[in-house]
């Protein structure tokens, strides 16, 4: 098999394990958050009415599944994005043949930690 084509096949590859993982989170939060509003519906019209403890932990529940049903979308395309950049970078270091530079792999570390300290100094610090 040539270069181009094992590269191709380990992309596929990824992409595919990447996609069934992000698609099964995605289903399993959305899931989640249905339930949860199914509770509190049948807590409000069964139980004993809106002053039950249930319905108001229910409730909470509820709000909580409202955020995590947003979550999982996003969590879907976060993944696929990084198993690309992952991909990317991983065939960029395959040409390597010797493990001489591995010191390369803190510059976007050390670029991550830079963006987040000025984020924090110029945007965040006068937050209250």
């Amino acid at each position: 098999m040539g270069y181009w084509q094992q590269h191709l096949q380990a992309f596929l590859y990824q992409f595919t394990g990447s996609s069934a993982t992000s698609m099964m989170l995605n289903i399993t939060l959305v899931d989640t958050s249905t339930v949860l509003d199914g509770a509190l519906n049948y807590t409000g019209i069964n139980g004993n009415g809106r002053v039950s403890i249930t319905f108001r932990t229910c409730e909470m529940g509820s709000q909580l599944g409202a955020a995590v049903s947003d979550v999982g979308p996003a969590l879907n395309d976060l993944i696929k994005l990084m198993s690309i950049i992952a991909r990317a970078i991983g065939s960029f270091m395959a040409s390597w043949e010797e493990w001489s530079q591995w010191y390369y792999g803190f510059i976007p570390a050390g670029i991550c930690i830079v963006v987040v300290v000025l984020v924090y100094l110029f945007v965040w610090k006068d937050v209250e």
